[in-house]
């Protein structure tokens, strides 16, 4: 305890020593005008604003002026050997403002090459702003998303509930799992059925949950479905029980509406291996079927919540 005392006093001590050393660069230079008996020439209202470490070291007013204006703004001019012209020199103020656009470019390029919560260790020579300490959301640009929670609008229509989870794997690439399911028994009118379609998205815009995605699924459906007279065809006579398989490409474009709200449009196709039975709406003796084909097999207007 009593070392880091005696090391915050020395280091308080030596602040208040630098601090003191400095004076304004009107002051060193009427100080060396006034050593050796010289005249020059400034202009205080910009003298004033600098501020220097007192040097008298040299052996003429040359090299004194020299060695004070060395990490300035200014330059000077000698008129003859006791008269002299200090101006803010446009080539010093051009070269500090590179170098401190070089240091700007590698505080940024080091900012985005951290991981979140590293520690940046400072350059010598650099001082850090307090925002080159940790690096994390604050920053850099916002965090990317990572989940987002959707719901086909167009099967609420069909009075058919249904969620889906999606959640990225990659800067482009993200998986998508819905489950659709109704048990839906009204009369003659029967609407039962469960369907699981997990789907990997390549986002072509170059970042996921944004812009366009091409992807591939595979899914699963058991359903019993018939007698839906609005329908017509065979599904109003009919009633259809079995298993549904399927694999295909989805096409989709994202619609962003907010930081967390947005609408995602989709189509798809595929191949569709249906093995069911068939049931006359009188209970006669059902038939068993298998089918083949390929169709259309995705439609859909999701509304998303990501985050």
């Amino acid at each position: 305890m009593m070392k880091q005392l005696i090391v915050a006093t020395l280091l308080s001590l030596f602040y208040v020593m630098a601090a003191q050393a400095a004076i304004p660069l009107t002051e060193a230079i009427e100080h060396i005008a006034n050593e050796y008996s010289i005249t020059v020439s400034y202009c205080p209202s910009l003298t004033d604003s600098a501020a220097v470490t007192r040097k008298s070291c040299g052996d003429s007013a040359d090299e004194c002026l020299r060695e004070l204006l060395r990490d300035t703004d200014f330059d000077y001019t000698s008129i003859d050997c006791t008269c002299y012209y200090v101006w803010p020199s446009r080539e010093k103020i051009a070269a500090r403002k590179e170098y401190m656009e070089k240091l700007r470019r590698q505080r940024e390029e080091r900012l985005m090459a951290a991981k979140p919560g590293a520690l940046i260790v400072p350059q010598p020579g650099v001082s850090p702003s307090p925002t080159d300490i940790y690096v994390g959301n604050r920053q850099t640009k916002p965090a990317w998303p990572l989940f987002s929670l959707k719901t086909n609008a167009l099967l609420l229509a069909a009075m058919s509930p249904n969620i889906a989870v999606e959640t990225r794997l990659g800067k482009c690439v993200t998986v998508e799992v819905p489950v659709n399911f109704s048990m839906w028994t009204l009369g003659d009118c029967r609407l039962d059925y469960v369907a699981v379609f997990p789907t990997v998205k390549y986002w072509v815009g170059g970042e996921a949950f944004r812009n366009d995605y091409i992807g591939a699924y595979v899914g699963y459906a058991r359903f019993d479905i018939g007698g839906i007279k609005p329908l017509g065809g065979t599904l109003e006579d009919y009633y259809y029980a079995g298993d549904l398989y399927s694999a295909g490409l989805v096409y989709g474009h994202r619609f962003t509406l907010s930081r967390h709200f947005a609408l995602e449009a989709e189509v798809g196709v595929g191949y569709v291996y249906t093995s069911y039975t068939q049931t006359p709406l009188n209970r006669n003796t059902p038939q068993s079927h298998d089918k083949h084909k390929w169709s259309l097999t995705r439609l859909a207007l999701n509304v998303c919540y990501t985050y």
